[in-house]
């Protein structure tokens, strides 16, 4: 997903818009700035070491990852501080409405391009911003972050309020938790045929049979993909197989560009427990009864909270986990 491995071209529409929202965020929060920052690229081992927000951030904006870049949203205009070859990328971005700096930093001598940086703005001490870093403790971000500590320029972490930036999606990114769906849908019908040839199969063979077949689900899937979008995109952030008895349950979450799809289903056989096939047969009634009264803008909590209290009124529903049928609700088959 780095800008820099492909021909890129920018939206610069939307570029604008989106920036248009974050200064209406950073105005409500009473702040002077939005500072997002990414390390470098990391690799699939470190993911601990990500920040979601940053990535999604970026991708929100530009449709594209930045590594060793620097964005500053204020509310006269957006700043960036990257390498000269990103910098020739972001270019495309002055001829949006907005007025965009771009800053060239020169490798081995940082802060010069973060002083550049922080006196344009007009950042000090009495700046109030908040900031979103990924890999803070090394590289680009350990020295941003240091720049900012030496003149005394707090940064508040605000991560959970940016999140009201994605309320309201946009086509895009309906398009993107689609993507990332029709992945989601891939793997689960992959994992479908594993336990129809054998459902006896041992759990930890399951889940080895599934995972080495992640690079041929995504391949089949380049069909589906318009053009300009790439199943280099996919990723699986989670994947969770248990078996007890004579019920399996999978759980997988997949990303396109930063943009989350859950899915989850549970097979049962023949032999299953009458309660456990009575209470399966509840949580079908559950799903079509939401398909019935979800509404488009409803708030997710609310969504959630009438969901289980479908759950609790109903015969069987005691046998399960509410939390867990949340996510199994949508798909099962008898097998």
């Amino acid at each position: 997903g780095s800008a820099v491995q492909m021909s890129v071209s920018l939206d610069v529409h939307r570029f604008t818009s989106r920036i248009n929202e974050i200064q209406k965020f950073i105005e409500k929060k009473s702040l002077d700035h939005l500072i997002v920052a990414l390390g470098p690229t990391i690799d699939p081992e470190e993911k601990n070491l990500r920040d979601s927000y940053s990535e999604a951030i970026f991708h929100w904006l530009l449709g594209y990852e930045f590594p060793d870049t620097a964005l500053v949203v204020g509310k006269n205009g957006v700043s960036f501080l990257s390498s000269s070859k990103k910098i020739s990328i972001l270019s495309q971005l002055e001829k949006s409405s907005i007025a965009v700096k771009l800053h060239a930093r020169t490798k081995g001598n940082e802060n010069d391009g973060f002083k550049i940086l922080a006196s344009g703005l007009g950042l000090d001490s009495s700046s109030q911003i908040t900031s979103f870093l990924r890999s803070p403790e090394r590289g680009f971000c350990h020295d941003f972050t240091k720049f900012m500590a030496d003149n005394n320029i707090d940064i508040n972490r605000i991560a959970v309020d940016i999140s009201e930036l994605w309320a309201v999606k946009d086509k895009m990114e309906l398009d993107y938790i689609g993507y990332a769906s029709i992945y989601c849908e891939g793997i689960l019908n992959d994992f479908n045929q594993v336990i129809r040839k054998n459902f006896n199969i041992s759990q930890a063979s399951a889940q080895k049979s599934l995972l080495s077949n992640l690079e041929t689900v995504s391949k089949k899937l380049s069909e589906v993909l318009p053009k300009g979008e790439s199943i280099d995109y996919f990723e699986v952030g989670n994947l969770n197989i248990r078996k007890l008895d004579d019920i399996w349950s999978i759980d997988v979450t997949c990303k396109y560009k930063s943009y989350n799809s859950s899915f989850a289903r549970i097979f049962y056989s023949s032999q299953a427990p009458e309660d456990v096939k009575n209470g399966l047969s509840d949580a079908y009634d559950a799903r079509n009864y939401m398909l019935k009264n979800i509404k488009s803008g409803q708030n997710s909590a609310d969504v959630h909270q009438k969901f289980k209290n479908y759950i609790s009124s109903l015969q069987n529903a005691s046998i399960f986990n509410c939390g867990s049928i949340g996510h199994s609700v949508l798909y099962f088959f008898d097998v």
